[in-house]
């Protein structure tokens, strides 16, 4: 404020009338009294303006005392989003997984005051249980009262471990948060919780959301009710985050925060000393609806603040006044020196006016930058502070307003100007808006801009408009990893499974717009557990990095390869007018694959097999086409590997076989349809019986009776081979004790146990042995037939089970013998019993010679090494004699008899 029009013109006058009129007494006089009634009206004015300078002021730190509570809540929001998306990624996620993600989070700014991270999951309801002729009870899980809801992960920061032993249904308040926010599918905070952390009690408050089934998008409250799994909740600290956030506005504010959710308010948080605070001079009261909850955010003025009233300059303006009026006093009796004493007080006014416009730099504490925009004048004053954000100096940047506009990012500007003009037509109630700006080194800065008029002409436009800029790089960077991390493979870092699904999704929405195919490759790669269990993990990771690069090599930009998990990657080929693309595309990937991959000091090599379908050929469907490409791959892989296999409906009826297969298998054990059938195991020597071996046989009510080749591979799938080789064996211990007593203690019945059983930790061989012991049995009653694959198995627990069988007496004999892959260090390593030799040797001895040679050489090969010999499929007497006189020790085969019931073997008369 300065000295007004009429004060001037005044001073004008004055100065042209003759210091000494009349007497010379009365002008100085009325000089003097003019002075001073124009030095006094300036200070009044001043005070007033400072006062109304103070209280804006107030209003704004009040202001940016919430938005910095709404900004710190909302990141913790952003974050606890991101711990979400982790779960809605997968649908299994291990403890391991959740805490090396959260743990990443500490790296991040913006955690102060929270003492943990954690997921608290439903507990899988209890087991039915079902009386005979009763229905099963309900077992709806949607009675969580009732359920045990454990924090099964937990992150602690700060040096915390209060989640460990929080329970979330206590108190009631706060698990009717976590039921809030299961029902809204949002986030929801507690009320303040006092809670034990260590010795001593703190308040606290939880940032809750809810965790579904992967996948489903649910409507109502029901469905959200009985897809919930659980929660992902952070934990704060109330007066360490509080404190945190308002540490530079505490001494001079007093802040009281109450949630008034309620009918009855909480006290949330209050700044030490804010309850000495009396009569302030300023005070302000804000409401915010933050996450379910009603917060009253009081601030008032402590004494440190309502000090900053800066009277410097109206003390300064009653001093210059009063000596302003002596000096006229003085002039007008020493008229030499009127001109010099008005350029003096000019100097002073215009001194007073700049003073005046740099009380916005006060802002500058809160590490902001701030900007004041004349718009009349379309000129911007900016703050050391907003200047030193884009790495520039004072004076390196002028006030117009469109060096500001020449710095914005080409994507964000008319983003800025749209948002700037609706909220000066009124149509939003503040100017907010994130956006990019150019630095002086050429890099880009993202800035939360926010701002307001405050100033009005008499008309109602804007004349002036206030606002700050905050850096909020750091925090886009942060939710840019969080977002990736969610939609991308870190060791690859291509589209994961999440992003696959979505990327899928968009192209078959282009392809019913363009009206062009696309294709699904699904690729799984052949032999990879063996580099992974011959050089290690690390090698196998190096593969699967390298051959993601070579599959991205091999396809167009416009086309996603995304690995889904261990080694099966898929790739989306869109757009497709030519479908001949489609096999040359497969057929480079798989030449790529091919190649030798050098692994550090190592050198691998590995294939691929393919499964290919079209869309909108072969399915309509993202489900449909997933299964689809899933059973063409399968497919190439029993073709023998390292080839293509286009889906065909016939996999669909093959898998839909397999699964009916499946289904009548799990019931025909309990419904009696399979039998244990007996094939004599002859000594040619003699001429008798000896052994049998034991042959299941499956009648099925319906189909009749069902070959084991078509069977005994889904059993072993499936995993139904372990309860019913542990039946097979069991009837056969039982048999062999009742043919021990007819022919004899040598009796041997061999029984064949698949590689499956031997791989499978929960099979083991003191079952067996314990069975045997119970019917008296001794271990030579039985004999174990194995396949020469098992014998290349490297593990321990295969090894540890066939010398577990030749500690007890058990003998073992090779099945198949010459068909495989087995070496002669295996014989001796595992002290192989019998040889068998495949029938597929035996068929034509008797018009190959070169058969009848090898027959001769494994026999006196397996002789030289200790072992007997079992010739298999012989049927007919020349085979028998050629064997015989080869020295081979048994046969069996039709030529004897086929497999037949225990009540037929015993009328065998051999």
């Amino acid at each position: 404020m300065g000295i007004q029009a009429s004060d001037r013109s005044l001073l004008h006058k004055i100065g042209k009338i003759k210091p000494w009129g009349g007497d010379g007494k009365l002008w100085p006089w009325l000089i003097l009294v003019i002075c001073l009634s124009v030095t006094y009206q300036l200070w009044h004015q001043t005070r007033e303006q400072e006062s109304l300078k103070l209280e804006a002021e107030f209003g704004l730190k009040s202001q940016l005392v919430v938005n910095e509570l709404e900004q710190y809540l909302a990141v913790q929001d952003r974050m606890l989003r991101g711990v979400q998306s982790l779960f809605k990624a997968s649908n299994s996620v291990e403890e391991e997984e959740f805490l090396a993600y959260t743990d990443s989070l500490k790296n991040l700014d913006n955690h102060q005051g929270l003492l943990c991270v954690a997921f608290a999951g439903l507990e899988p309801p209890p087991p039915p249980s079902k009386r005979v002729g009763q229905p099963l009870a309900d077992t709806s899980p949607l009675d969580i009262e009732k359920r045990h809801i454990p924090v099964v992960y937990s992150q602690p920061f700060s040096g915390s471990d209060a989640c460990i032993r929080q329970d979330i249904k206590t108190p009631a308040s706060r698990f009717t948060a976590f039921k809030q926010a299961m029902q809204n599918a949002d986030t929801h905070i507690t009320p303040p919780i006092m809670r034990q952390n260590r010795a001593s009690n703190i308040a606290t408050l939880d940032m809750i959301l809810p965790v579904y089934s992967n996948r489903i998008k649910d409507q109502s409250i029901a469905q959200r009710e009985h897809h919930i799994q659980g929660w992902v909740f952070s934990s704060f600290d109330i007066a360490t985050l509080m404190g945190e956030i308002f540490q530079q506005e505490i001494s001079e504010i007093a802040i009281h925060i109450t949630d008034i959710s309620e009918s009855q308010a909480l006290s949330v948080y209050q700044t030490p000393g804010a309850d000495k605070v009396k009569n302030p001079r300023y005070e302000s009261s804000r409401y915010l609806e933050i996450h379910g909850r009603v917060w009253s955010v009081h601030i008032a003025s402590k004494p440190a603040f309502e000090a900053a009233l800066d009277r410097h300059r109206s003390s300064l303006i009653a001093g210059a006044g009063l000596a302003v009026s002596v000096l006229l006093y003085l002039l007008s009796r020493l008229f030499a020196y009127r001109t010099q004493t008005l350029k003096t007080m000019r100097d002073m006014h215009k001194d007073l006016i700049l003073s005046e416009q740099r009380w916005k730099f006060a802002l500058e504490g809160s590490g902001d930058g701030v900007w004041d925009w004349d718009i009349e004048k379309n000129e911007v004053i900016r703050s050391s502070r907003w200047k030193t954000m884009l790495g520039m100096e004072d004076w390196e940047m002028g006030p117009e307003l469109e060096a500001w506009k020449e710095r914005i990012h080409p994507e964000d500007v008319s983003r800025v100007l749209s948002d700037l003009e609706k909220y000066m037509n009124g149509e939003t109630t503040q100017y907010i808006n994130e956006h990019r700006l150019l630095c002086k080194d050429g890099s880009w800065k993202w800035i939360l801009a926010r701002g307001m008029v405050v100033d009005w002409a008499a008309d109602g436009r804007p004349l002036r408009m206030v606002g700050t800029h905050t850096d909020i790089t750091k925090l886009k960077e942060s939710e840019s990893l969080v977002w990736k991390q969610a939609n991308f493979d870190q060791l690859t870092e291509l589209p994961n499974r999440r992003m696959f699904y979505d990327r899928l999704a968009q192209e078959i929405k282009k392809s019913n717009r363009l009206g062009l195919p696309l294709a699904l490759l699904f690729l799984d790669l052949d032999h990879f557990k063996e580099v992974n269990d011959t050089l290690g993990h690390d090698k196998g990771d190096q593969l699967l990095q390298e051959a993601a690069r070579r599959i991205n090599h091999c396809v167009r930009d416009t086309d996603t390869v995304a690995r889904l998990g261990g080694d099966e990657f898929i790739v989306i080929l869109s757009e497709l007018e030519d479908l001949n693309s489609i096999d040359r595309i497969a057929q480079a990937i798989l030449c790529k694959l091919s190649a030798s991959f050098k692994l550090g000091e190592d050198i691998a090599f590995v294939s691929a097999s393919m499964g290919i379908t079209l869309y909108p050929t072969d399915a309509n469907s993202i489900d449909n086409l997933l299964k689809n490409v899933d059973q063409a791959m399968y497919s190439a892989k029993a073709s023998g590997r390292n080839r293509i296999s286009y889906f065909t409906p016939s996999m669909q009826q093959a898998a839909h076989q397999k699964m009916l297969i499946t289904n009548d298998l799990r019931l025909a054990l309990q419904e009696q349809q399979l039998q244990v059938h007996y094939q004599p195991i002859i000594h040619l020597a003699s001429g008798t019986i000896q052994k049998a071996e034991a042959l299941l046989r499956w009648h099925h009510p319906q189909r009749g009776m069902v070959s084991p080749a078509e069977f005994i591979p889904i059993a072993e799938d499936t995993g139904l081979i372990m309860e019913i080789g542990d039946w097979v064996f069991e009837q056969a211990m039982v048999q062999v004790k009742k043919w021990q007593q007819q022919r004899g203690a040598h009796f041997q019945i061999s029984v064949n146990k698949s590689p499956v059983q031997f791989k499978n930790d929960s099979s083991t061989h003191d079952q067996w042995l314990d069975y045997m012991k119970q019917l008296g049995l001794v271990g030579q009653s039985l004999v174990v037939e194995i396949t020469e694959g098992l014998l290349l198995d490297t593990s321990q627990n295969v090894s540890k089970k066939l010398l577990a069988f030749r500690d007890a007496g058990i003998q073992v004999a090779l099945d198949d013998f010459g068909t495989g892959y087995s070496s002669l260090a295996y014989l001796r390593r595992f002290d192989i019993d019998y040889i068998k030799i495949d029938q597929s040797f035996v068929r034509n001895i008797s018009t190959q010679p070169d058969d009848l040679a090898l027959c001769e050489s494994i026999i006196a090969m397996a002789h030289k090494l200790g072992l007997s010999v079992i010739a298999e499929g012989i049927e007919t007497e020349e085979q028998c004699a050629l064997l015989k006189a080869a020295g081979c020790d048994y046969g069996q085969g039709y030529w004897f008899s086929p497999a037949v019931p225990a009540d037929k073997f015993e009328t065998l008369a051999f």
